[in-house]
């Protein structure tokens, strides 16, 4: 009777595995966890795709790594922002690939605390370059048809 009560836990827990894995490491947007230091604890693998690296060379180092300097300082800010409002917040911000590739990358996160455990921030990176471009196009054709109209 316990064996089956063991197993029966035991394929709960790799059904929740399962899901786990699917939810969080095969989404479509780059997931992380970080530290109240920004060391990242965990990622998935669509972060490590969208910034070329392997999930070694993620886990344990800052995301700020990833940061295109010209926005570390508003990132760095909105980092500490977030750990003492505890307020969910979205923010923009140049990112560079490990090959050195910029991209411009929207942040949303949320800080989790539980009594007895550090605070966490949760964040989903999604490239917002092309959409960027696309805004950009529409837009220098929105003038070149009035321009033309005139």
């Amino acid at each position: 009777m316990q064996n089956d009560e063991l197993r029966r836990a035991h394929d709960e827990l790799e059904l929740l595995r399962a899901k786990y894995f699917d939810l969080f490491d095969l989404a479509p947007v780059g997931y992380a966890i970080l530290g109240k230091q920004g060391l990242i604890q965990e990622a998935n693998l669509t972060l490590m795709s969208r910034l070329g690296v392997t999930r070694k060379a993620l886990v344990g180092h800052p995301l700020s790594r990833f940061v295109n300097p010209t926005s570390a300082d508003a990132y760095t800010l909105q980092l500490r922002r977030l750990f003492e409002s505890g307020e969910p917040s979205s923010f923009e911000v140049g990112m560079v690939m490990e090959d050195g590739t910029p991209f411009r990358g929207r942040i949303d996160a949320a800080v989790r605390t539980k009594v007895g455990v550090r605070a966490t921030c949760r964040i989903a990176l999604t490239s917002v370059t092309e959409g960027k471009r696309e805004e950009d196009a529409a837009g220098d054709l929105s003038r070149t048809s009035r321009a033309l109209a005139t």
